[in-house]
């Protein structure tokens, strides 16, 4: 037969199915062509070489290799020495007598594990494995699970068909990013297809979720929380402390403290010595100058001078371009004004109306918009103007271009900060001073800016640096710095004292061993109370509180002490009538001297059905775990007498008897 012959007549099995009704008058005459026919695009074939026969040589080798290499490599995998009916694990059911596991079936089970797990990536949690160990499992571990599913299915575990969905729903649906298909059950078929079909997968997800469930099953029966164990929970989370403490507020100090201010030169010293963000928060912000030319009044003043140099034209009718100014701009010049509250006897606004926007309709300001467009869009062919001029190399002047059309002009004597800017409302406040601060030196703003009372053009002329100024100029600045810095040093120093003045615990014999650092200072509460009242202090107390209760369950939750005491966890770790070393408040607003009262159980009495819950669903969480870490190769060995064979182990023959 020719190649020409061959190529009109399609391989067994390729034949293009019948045409229907819907495929068109046309359809019929369509030929499919032969599978060889792309081939020969795919495939170079060696010259004076049949393609037939060579194509044919090709399937032939990649035929032998599968048929003696991908066997002997699945056998190595399982450590079998011979074929796939070898003996590779054995144990002992309980009704059944001795179990057998062949290669073959070790190796069935190792791809639908490894199939579930790529399904799962939270699975291998379930049988106390990490999934990031997944690809060092050993071939115990999938015996393991293996034998777990046939114990599953001997005692009658389940997975139905309503469970079997659940799950490739919540699959499907689940985000790509956290390996799901993201909604597209498309996605989820072609990977189905690309691991053997859908059947293949859900059978698959049947038996080694149905082993899973008798994991959990039995971890249920196992882990039954005994009420003692929920109460040792309960004590081990609920323990109340109580705090006897003395305390000084740093600013009643700032007297004392600005009493021992230092000279200049010191107080300049110190300064120089100061972190870099406490100087820069006494810099002078960065300056700028600028000028202006500005068109004031918007209500009340003519633009005859702009509106004849910068006439706008019949080209947009008026209706049409104050519609568009309104859009352009109505978020900075229509501003709904704030409303006055109502005067007594005043009917109360219906709440039921929805609010109001917080901008003017255009109906309410269709009369100003028809007045301010055209002055406005004749100030901004006046500014591109201006600036196609100097980039042609004109020299233009702002002041003098501003008097040949009537407007306003205005110039800063000095450079200012964004917020003297921003506070003159003449040049149109804020967002006039946030363009000077966009704008280079030496160049015109790209737009006309917007005001509640001005249109303006800025000019920006020059830039001040943020810089330090002379010492002279922020030495009462310098100077509260330090007094507050001293007061805090002072409270600190004179809780310090009294601290000072307790005595030193000797270190228990367990303390000394695990070499213990720091000084441990134990008093009484009597002794205590008589050191900081000679101090002319008052001893104060936080009562019982439990440590682990929310911040609401303190009534004084917002006082300075309870907020520090809440905060300062190793205070809880002191002993009992240990006193700890006196330290400032996180704002360092106050100092604080604190004696550890002691600590003491929470009633249980006090344990609401929700904790309740909580602990029990703890402890069952806890012992399932432990169940499922601990039904590993070694108690199968011991309960079920479990024989793996070991891969590294060559000579020894596979097992066939127990």
């Amino acid at each position: 037969m020719s190649s020409k012959s061959r190529k009109k007549t399609p391989r067994s099995g390729s034949a293009k199915p019948a045409a229907s009704a819907a495929d068109g008058p046309d359809s019929s005459s369509q030929v499919e062509p032969a599978p060889h026919e792309f081939a020969e695009e795919l495939i170079q074939v060696p010259k004076d070489k049949n393609r037939l026969q060579f194509i044919l040589l090709i399937g032939l080798l990649i035929f032998l290799l599968i048929i003696f290499v991908v066997p002997s490599q699945l056998t190595q995998m399982t450590g079998a020495g011979g074929g796939g009916d070898d003996i590779v694990a054995t144990w002992q059911h309980p009704t059944k007598g001795k179990m057998e596991v062949t290669a073959n079936q070790l190796i069935t089970g190792m791809r639908e594990i490894d199939l579930v797990f790529s399904f799962d990536i939270f699975l291998p949690y379930a049988f106390g494995i990490d999934p990031q160990n997944l690809r060092r499992l050993g071939q115990e571990d999938y015996v393991r699970i293996f034998v777990l599913g046939q114990l599953a299915e001997d005692a009658g575990v389940h997975i139905s068909d309503k469970d079997l969905a659940t799950m490739l729903r919540a699959k499907i649906d689940l985000p790509q990013q956290y390996g799901g298909f993201g909604g597209a059950v498309q996605s989820y078929q072609a990977w189905a297809a690309s691991q053997g079909g859908a059947s293949v997968v859900e059978s698959s997800l049947r038996r080694v979720f149905r082993a899973r469930r008798f994991l959990d099953l039995m971890g249920q029966v196992s882990g039954v929380p005994a009420p003692t164990a929920i109460e040792e929970a309960w004590n081990a989370d609920h323990v109340e402390h109580a705090f006897d403490y003395a305390q000084i507020e740093v600013a009643s100090l700032d007297e004392e403290a600005r009493a021992l201010a230092p000279a200049n030169d010191e107080l300049s010293t110190w300064f120089e010595g100061r972190p870099q963000f406490e100087r820069q928060a006494l810099m002078r912000q960065e300056r700028r100058s600028a000028r202006f030319a500005v068109f004031e009044g918007l209500d009340t003043t003519p633009a005859e001078g702009l509106l004849a140099a910068y006439p706008s034209g019949d080209e947009i009718e008026p209706a049409e371009r104050a519609r568009n100014y309104y859009d352009r701009v109505f978020f900075l010049r229509f501003k709904r004004p704030a409303k006055e509250p109502a005067d007594e006897g005043e009917e109360a606004t219906d709440e039921s109306e929805p609010p109001p926007s917080d901008f003017l309709e255009y109906e309410e300001v269709q009369d100003v918009c028809l007045a301010e467009a055209p002055v406005y869009y004749a100030m901004d062919a006046w500014l591109k103007d201006l600036r196609a001029r100097r980039d042609a190399g004109e020299t233009v002047e702002l002041e003098a271009e501003a008097a040949r059309l009537g407007l306003g002009f205005r110039a800063a004597d000095e450079a200012k900060s964004l917020a003297d800017y921003s506070e003159d409302e003449a040049i149109g406040g804020r967002n006039v001073g946030i363009m000077v601060f966009q704008t280079n030196p030496g160049e015109l703003a790209p737009t006309v800016q917007i005001g509640e009372k001005a249109f303006t053009v800025v000019e920006t002329l020059s830039k001040l640096d943020p810089e330090l100024p002379p010492f002279d100029e922020i030495r009462d600045q310098v100077l509260d710095n330090w007094v507050r810095e001293k007061s805090q040093a002072l409270a600190v120093e004179r809780l310090q004292a009294i601290w000072q003045g307790f005595p030193v615990a000797t270190a228990s014999e367990e303390e000394a061993e695990e070499d213990v650092t720091g000084e441990s200072r134990v008093i009484d509460e009597a002794a205590f109370r008589a050191a900081v009242t000679a101090a002319g202090l008052e001893v104060l107390q936080r009562d019982w509180l439990d440590r682990s209760a929310g911040v609401d369950a303190d009534p004084k939750r917002d006082d300075p002490a309870h907020v520090f005491l809440r905060i300062q966890t190793s205070y809880f770790d002191l002993g009992e009538g240990e006193v700890a070393e006196p330290t400032l408040n996180r704002t360092k607003t106050h100092a604080f001297l604190v004696r550890h009262v002691g600590e003491r159980e929470v009633p249980i009495d006090r344990m609401t059905e929700s904790d309740y819950t909580m602990y029990k669903n703890r402890a069952l969480s806890a012992s399932k775990q432990a169940f499922a870490t601990g039904f590993d190769t070694a108690w199968l060995e011991a309960n079920y007498g479990l024989w793996v064979e070991d891969p590294s182990d060559e000579d020894e023959p596979a097992k066939t008897e127990g």
